[in-house]
C-alpha cells in the first residue's frame, strides 16, 4: 500500500497489488478510528491497482488509509493533508 504525494493537498493516489483475486477493503479513517469514506468494497483481480482520493470535505490534518483483504492483517498508511 502506497499513498503518493503525501502530504497531499488536492488529491492523492493509493496504489496497491497483490498476488490472488481478492476481496478486497480500502477505507478513510480520521486520527480517532471512525471511517469517513468507503474508496473500495468488494472483489478485484489480481495486479496492481490504483484509486485517487480527493480533499473534498476534508480539513487540513492527519487521517489513515487502511486496506484489509481476506483473513490477512489491515494494513495501514498515515496521510497528512495541507490545503
Amino acid at each position: 500500500l502506497t499513498v503518493y504525494p503525501n502530504p497531499m493537498s488536492n488529491q492523492s493516489t493509493i496504489a496497491y497489488s497483490f498476488p490472488n483475486d481478492q476481496s478486497i477493503r480500502i477505507g478513510l479513517y480520521d486520527i480517532t478510528g471512525l471511517i469517513l469514506k468507503e474508496l473500495v468494497n468488494g472483489n478485484q483481480v489480481a495486479g496492481q491497482h490504483t484509486n485517487n482520493l480527493t480533499n473534498e470535505h476534508l480539513s487540513d490534518g492527519i487521517y489513515f488509509i487502511k486496506l484489509g483483504s481476506g483473513n490477512t492483517m489491515p494494513v495501514t498508511q498515515k496521510i497528512i493533508l495541507i490545503k
